[in-house]
């Protein structure tokens, strides 16, 4: 759940950590004490972290050393104590934390201040350990990240990476103006783009999600692997309940829906209430995939017809061509016109449909008009009880 939420959360992130720095086509650091003479003569900069923070630097490290032509090293924040680090006057030691409270981290920062290295904190957390003994901090404002593994944290951490190096690369010269116009300009819109990307990653995933489920149901009901609970079911009360489903889920995406009911109180069929259920659902959603009108509208109708209860699930969508109708409950079969995989569509829904319902001893099957709709129909055999004679 925390990971799922963190991740989703990553664009608006970036926009608190990025949009108060950038100002009038300029990259700001109010608070910052680095002045030019002093980056004038630096000499050298480390990177300093542990974890996931680590890797921030490395991926860091090529983008400040081609911005501002200072030699950048990266240390784990364990390891560079023990390395006799060259630290002196004319050395920043970036050190960058999630927390603010990694004890290694932490320690190499005072290592650092110790040879006399001028130090700048990336942190997440305001107020923290590390944050309160760097001589400069940038502080990300990810916000919690419970999470074991980082999503927005890294992200935040390694833009404010490469602002910095930005911002320095402007302050020493370094870097061409029409870049570092680019560079900012791609800073302001970079929120929105990760928030379309993070979109259509969950999406496709969901997807694929959806066809894995689908192929396991499929091979489960073809080999026969799924036990049916078989009930005695109340036509009227178990279609009002699915009735009832579908109007809440179809008016939350702006589709009219109508229910019908022709069928006396008293029919009853024998029928498993969840694949019959399932059944409904992906006939609807094959129709919401298509639905190509500006309101779209979806009737269920359940008729008697003799010996049958028929059901109807009526749409208003694209329609199927008619040399294409016959072939729509195969698996794996898609229409050019209709039933594309910009869709989403797997290709297997109906034919696990058609599988169900041949399970209960009916049959289905659909009529279509393009640009008009497509009903799909299928019939379940009703319940009669047998008398008994003594």
């Amino acid at each position: 759940h925390f990971m799922f939420k963190e991740i989703m959360e990553q664009p608006e992130a970036l926009r608190r950590c990025l949009s108060p720095r950038i100002r009038d086509g300029e990259a700001v650091f109010e608070d910052f004490s680095l002045s030019e003479d002093y980056l004038k003569a630096l000499r050298r900069i480390y990177i300093v972290a542990c974890g996931s923070s680590y890797h921030v630097g490395v991926v860091g490290k090529y983008h400040l050393e081609r911005l501002t032509r200072i030699p950048v090293e990266v240390a784990l924040g364990s390891e560079f104590r023990y390395m006799d680090p060259i630290v002196d006057e004319h050395t920043l030691v970036i050190v960058i934390s999630q927390s603010g409270e990694t004890l290694d981290t932490m320690a190499a920062l005072r290592e650092a201040k110790r040879l006399g290295g001028r130090t700048l904190a990336i942190c997440n957390v305001v107020g923290s350990s590390i944050a309160r003994e760097a001589d400069d901090v940038l502080y990300t404002w990810a916000g919690p990240e419970i999470a074991v593994a980082t999503s927005k944290g890294y992200s935040t951490q390694l833009a404010a990476l490469y602002l910095v190096g930005l911002y320095l690369a402007d302050l020493l010269g370094t870097v061409d103006r029409s870049e570092y116009d680019a560079v900012l300009t791609e800073f302001q819109i970079l929120p929105e783009k990760m928030e379309r990307y993070i979109r259509t990653i969950y999406n496709k995933a969901s997807e694929m999600d959806t066809l894995i489920n689908e192929l396991t149901l499929y091979t489960k009901i073809d080999t026969n692997r799924i036990p049916y609970n078989f009930n005695t079911l109340s036509v009227d009360a178990y279609f009002e309940d699915c009735a009832e489903d579908l109007s809440v889920e179809l008016e939350s995406r702006g589709v009219e829906f109508g229910y019908f009911n022709y069928v006396d109180g008293g029919v009853k069929v024998i029928a498993d209430a969840e694949q019959i259920k399932r059944v409904v659902h992906n006939i609807v959603n094959n129709s919401m995939k298509y639905m190509d009108k500006p309101k779209g509208k979806i009737n269920l109708r359940v008729k008697d017809v003799g010996d049958f209860v028929q059901v109807e699930l009526e749409d208003n969508g694209r329609g199927i061509a008619a040399k294409d109708l016959p072939n729509i409950f195969d698996r794996f079969y898609r229409t050019d016109a209709s039933r594309n995989s910009s869709k989403g569509g797997s290709g297997i829904g109906l034919s696990i449909v058609k599988k169900i319902i041949e399970e209960h001893g009916g049959k289905i099957w659909a009529t279509s008009r393009e640009e008009t709709g497509t009903t799909m129909y299928f019939v379940l055999r009703k319940y009669q009880e047998v008398p008994v004679y003594e």
